[in-house]
């Protein structure tokens, strides 16, 4: 049990010390040590509300009038702080989690395919921060003239938020599904990845803006490899091969390979 515990734990250590130890180590180290603190913190105000309920019920039982007023005003207390710093720790706790996720990202997906890679799911995840801060989203935000980046909103349909770059918002709930799949669109344009994999990445848009921004894709991407998985037969036309799992009588999956000569 012992042998087996520590070789989980180095392990575990030999995967995330890369990241312990990158450019984002004092950030990193910074968030563990508020978030250990908060919940050093928690444990004690757990100790002082048992306290307060062996008091209160003391208080009860003496039919203390005024004990019990100081005791409900002595709860409210308690309950305040816990409630800030629990929803203080969790907010750190996703911070600290978004970090790990954009470093992990860039480091290990980037190392392992050699190029610049860049994934759009059908619900874009979007971080509490700027709108710049999407569009550069997973990687850390790099310097782009305000307006290019304006310029690439407006393309993707998104024009009435170019005065909001800067503007901190929690945008996965300000946004509508169609908004947040036109920001992972102008995420990819600012980035400009080698290979773009997108999955069912406009299935909240209607076909009419899905063309618009493929098609923006194409003339402004074009060394760049996309590759999407969806269900609407109007991605054909912008695939150079189309990929097909079909079942047959007995159950067996078959690959299908076509070739769309229009966009060769």
């Amino acid at each position: 049990m012992f042998d087996n515990t520590k070789t989980f734990l180095a392990d575990l250590w030999v995967l995330t010390k890369p990241f312990w130890c990158s450019e984002e180590r004092w950030a990193a180290r910074g968030l563990l040590a508020a978030i250990i603190a908060l919940n050093l913190w928690l444990v004690y105000v757990n100790v002082l509300i048992n306290r307060w309920n062996n008091d209160f019920y003391n208080t009860l039982q003496q039919m203390d009038r005024d004990g019990f007023f100081h005791q409900l005003l002595r709860f409210s207390g308690l309950a305040a702080a816990y409630i800030v710093v629990a929803v203080y720790q969790l907010y750190l706790n996703q911070m600290l989690q978004i970090r790990w996720r954009r470093w992990l990202t860039g480091r290990y997906l980037a190392d392992w395919s050699g190029a610049r890679v860049l994934l759009l799911p059908q619900k874009p995840y979007l971080t509490i921060g700027s709108l710049r801060e999407q569009l550069w989203y997973p990687a850390a935000a790099d310097y782009v003239d305000d307006d290019e980046l304006r310029r690439v909103l407006e393309a993707c349909g998104l024009g009435h938020l170019v005065h909001r770059l800067d503007e901190e918002q929690h945008w996965a709930q300000q946004l509508s599904g169609g908004e947040q799949q036109r920001v992972a669109f102008a995420r990819a344009l600012v980035q400009k990845p080698d290979w773009l994999f997108m999955d069912e990445a406009t299935s909240a848009l209607d076909e009419a803006s899905e063309s618009r921004l493929y098609r923006l894709l194409r003339s402004k991407l074009p060394n760049s490899t996309v590759i999407s998985i969806g269900h609407r037969s109007s991605l054909n036309q912008f695939h150079q091969r189309r990929l097909a799992i079909r079942s047959d009588q007995t159950g067996v999956n078959h690959l299908d390979c076509a070739v769309n000569p229009s966009v060769l």
